[in-house]
């Protein structure tokens, strides 16, 4: 699923998102879809009073009553809507070269505008290493699934410390930064990555898209028809336009989620793949748990990949049942965690930055520790320890604490300017001008070009006495 915090447009890009001229917001999958949708706006027209609806069958208010069978209308209005063959072999079956259908191009096409507008927000985490990584363990999943089909899998970090995976209908994968922090070894990967590689393989997104393309339609009119009984033409307008634009159809797929049949059978197929593959299938209920637990501990809900506790206990439980079902000894399988812990080490500290800028300290606090443990000589692995303590807040122990790990920074990496900064702040706070004076003067000597130079150059200005710290 699709953490659409990731994906906001900004006012300039929304001539991204095009809207047809027939006012449809999914593709017709038959040729025969288009006078259907004419037969709806016919009978939408009879059922309700002139100045509801237009000539294009489109709904807004101009005054008068709305009988109440036209809610009838709208209720049975997806029987008159097309509806194309959900029974689609899945991508490799029969070996050949791949073509998807006409509408499951242009989710493609989709898929690849949403690429474009992660790549240009900067929020794709930049590491060839890891990316190597995460696409040897799809392709030992894969196992060779795609060789003659002209596809791919490839997968992608995204800088988000939510926890979220999702998959495009055309084979881009994304694994969020918080969800890699939170994984404890490769057969846990393996599991995330199988449940999504079958999302793509099976063709879920064109699948689900004609399952619910009845719904979404008759909700778009219901809306403008509620909207219109509100006196608020506005508020139909504006769900018109999110029901035509790309956002509305990943709101459907990634966000609240395919449907339960398509779950099942995503962590079905994701769990054979991992037993196929040599995994420890064990860790796929781990990975479940470890994630539930988290959540609880935290007392916050969030948008994650495997959905709210009540789907997420019927997983572990559907999990459970399967790895019962089987007769094959599936104890001694790979679970990898020497070889994950080295390939997340950096999104680790990544990740812990982006869980200090919304203030969740002690989850920072354990990637932090984690990327220590197997790199005790990292040197901003000490300064985001520091960080970790001197946000927390609690006094004088903490402030200490962020003192030494600060100094320890500097002791692997004098040229580290970061830490003068940090230590700089502590002192200054702490009536320590000398110090933090020496400390900001450092620190602007390593990083002459700093954001912040002017305001760090006003306070050294400024006699010790008046100076004004700047801020963190």
């Amino acid at each position: 699923m699709l953490d659409l915090r990731t994906l906001q447009p900004r006012p300039d890009e929304k001539k991204l998102q095009s809207h047809p001229a027939d006012g449809h917001a999914l593709p017709r999958s038959r040729s025969g879809s288009k006078a259907r949708s004419r037969a709806a706006g016919s009978a939408l027209r009879r059922a309700v009073p002139a100045g509801i609806v237009d000539e294009g069958g489109r709904l807004y208010r101009s005054g008068g009553f709305v009988r109440r069978r036209a809610v009838f209308v709208l209720l049975g209005l997806a029987a008159l809507i097309a509806c194309a063959s959900t029974d689609l072999p899945p991508i490799g079956q029969t070996g050949r070269d791949f073509r998807p259908e006409t509408d499951e191009q242009k989710l493609w096409l989709q898929a690849e505008a949403i690429e474009r507008a992660l790549e240009n927000e900067g929020v794709i985490h930049d590491d060839p290493a890891l990316e190597g990584y995460l696409n040897r363990v799809s392709e030992r999943l894969l196992a060779g699934q795609l060789a003659e089909t002209g596809t791919k899998v490839r997968v992608r970090v995204v800088k988000n410390p939510f926890l979220n995976a999702f998959a495009l209908p055309n084979g881009a994968l994304f694994l969020h930064s918080g969800m890699l922090s939170r994984m404890g070894n490769e057969a846990q990967l393996a599991a995330v990555l199988g449940h999504e590689i079958a999302h793509f393989t099976h063709r879920h997104a064109v699948r689900e898209m004609r399952l619910t393309k009845n719904r979404i339609v008759a909700a778009s009119v219901t809306a403008a028809l509620l909207a219109g009984l509100a006196g608020d033409p506005q508020a139909g307008a504006s769900f018109a336009e999110l029901s035509q634009s790309v956002l509305a159809l990943w709101t459907a797929l990634t966000v609240t989620g395919y449907s339960r049949e398509l779950e099942a059978e995503a962590d079905q197929l994701g769990l054979e793949a991992m037993i196929a593959a040599g995994y420890d299938p064990n860790e796929a209920t781990e990975v479940f748990q470890q994630l539930k637990q988290e959540l609880d501990e935290m007392g916050v809900e969030e948008p994650y990949y495997f959905g709210s506790h009540p789907r997420l206990d019927e997983r572990i439980e559907k999990h459970r049942r399967l790895l019962a079902e089987r007769k094959a000894p599936l104890a001694d399988r790979y679970r990898g965690a020497e070889a994950y812990g080295d390939s997340i080490s950096a999104v680790l500290l990544e990740n812990a930055a982006l869980d200090l800028s919304i203030g969740r300290i002690e989850t920072a606090r354990a990637s932090v520790i984690r990327h220590l443990a197997g790199n005790p000589e990292s040197a901003r692995g000490h300064f985001m320890l520091g960080e970790c303590h001197r946000r927390s807040g609690r006094g004088e122990p903490e402030t200490a604490a962020a003192v030494t790990a600060y100094r320890e920074a500097i002791r692997l990496d004098p040229e580290y300017a970061e830490p003068h900064r940090a230590l700089g702040m502590i002192y200054r706070g702490g009536d320590r001008a000398d110090e933090a004076r020496a400390e900001f003067a450092r620190y602007l000597e390593l990083a002459p070009n700093a954001v912040d130079r002017p305001i760090i150059e006003g306070y050294l200005a400024r006699p010790a006495h008046v100076a004004a710290p700047p801020p963190p």
